[in-house]
């Protein structure tokens, strides 16, 4: 009978010891992923009265694309991508004056539109799988 109460006296005391670490005890959190920068793509536009230049541009999947539009037309202009419009557009570019601006390039697809005050002037291309990496 001694054995058996020294034995739960053990027990309940190693229980209590554990219970108390583990409200004290916290593991350190995991380290974070590295953050790998996106590579950069220059990309200059330029707005005329009938067109954009480049017609068509191309550009990766992942690449942060830093944008330099040139207003040439008479009258203030907007731009907009269609497929990215919820990222993406200008407010009134006036006229012979530059915007600048950036997006991330991260929906792959052939033949985006530049939208110039709603018209379709231009295209984008951006290359590249619609997968996720590591994902197959």
């Amino acid at each position: 009978m001694k054995r058996l109460l020294t034995l739960m006296a053990i027990v309940l005391v190693t229980g209590a010891l554990v219970g108390l670490l583990a409200r004290v005890w916290h593991p350190a959190p995991p380290a974070p992923a590295p953050q790998v920068a996106a590579p950069v793509a220059e990309l200059l536009l330029t707005i005329t009265r009938t067109r954009v230049a480049p017609e068509l541009a191309t550009i990766g999947k992942g690449h942060r694309v830093q944008l330099r539009v040139t207003n040439h037309d008479p009258h203030a202009v907007t731009l907009s991508l269609s497929g990215y419009d919820d990222r993406f557009h200008t407010g009134p570019i006036a006229s012979d004056s530059t915007w600048s601006g950036e997006f991330l390039a991260d929906r792959p697809g052939e033949g985006f539109t530049w939208l110039v005050d709603g018209a379709p002037l231009g295209r984008l291309n951006i290359t590249g799988s619609h997968l996720e990496e590591g994902h197959r």
